[in-house]
């Protein structure tokens, strides 16, 4: 789902996260509202969504990258 939301290759890098933090934060951070308006909360919700995927694959980062090799490997036999 991480991967969807960031529209991530599954041979994503850390850096890759990052990025992705930025540039979707430069075009859909609450900040760029006008307070009280739907854009705004639907921003916010957003943001909350980008951040919770970003921070979940920086905290997991070695497991995932882990599991998506044994997948490739275990689809090319």
């Amino acid at each position: 789902y991480c991967l969807e939301l960031l529209n991530l290759r599954t041979d994503f890098s850390l850096t890759d996260v990052k990025t992705v933090r930025r540039e979707k934060a430069k075009t859909r951070h609450p900040d760029k509202f006008m307070n009280g308006t739907f854009e705004h909360k639907q921003a916010e919700q957003e943001m909350i969504k980008i951040n919770a995927a970003c921070d979940y694959l920086e905290k997991h980062f070695e497991t995932i990258r882990s599991n998506l090799e044994k997948e490739r490997m275990e689809r090319t036999r």
